[in-house]
């Protein structure tokens, strides 16, 4: 433990050092970064998403299908386990209460879901 509060130590200050150093050069740089670099197919930042908000509506859309695919699992998970439980009644009460949180879980994603596009249409924005 106490190697490692020396190894942080160090590499704080050297962090630090460094970013005191260069800040001048840090300060002088005002590229637009979207102009310059460049994804697949040679599209720039700037192409993709083109603003703010179209960014942020990418995000919202892969963290939705990635609580759904995780309470999708959760939900196998539970089964699988609950198959395996081989008349214990407290796994089977364990995998029962795992297959209820996931469907818990994925009832209220949809549910979240549902609740923006609702607030899209209302408010006159297409979130998702």
């Amino acid at each position: 433990m106490r190697y490692l509060k020396k190894l942080f130590a160090v590499f704080a200050l050297s962090f630090f050092s460094i970013l005191t150093t260069f800040r001048p050069a840090f300060a002088v740089v005002y590229e637009d970064i979207g102009k310059n670099f460049l994804f697949g197919g040679g599209r720039s930042v700037g192409d993709v998403f083109p603003t703010l908000g179209s960014l942020v509506t990418i995000i919202i859309r892969f963290l939705f299908g990635l609580a759904i695919l995780a309470s999708l699992i959760m939900l196998l998970l539970g089964s699988i386990k609950y198959m395996n439980s081989g008349g214990d009644m407290e796994a089977a009460s364990a995998a029962r209460s795992t297959i209820t949180y996931a469907i818990i879980g994925f009832v209220l994603v949809i549910c979240a879901f549902v609740i923006v596009k609702v607030l899209g249409v209302v408010l006159g924005y297409n979130i998702i």
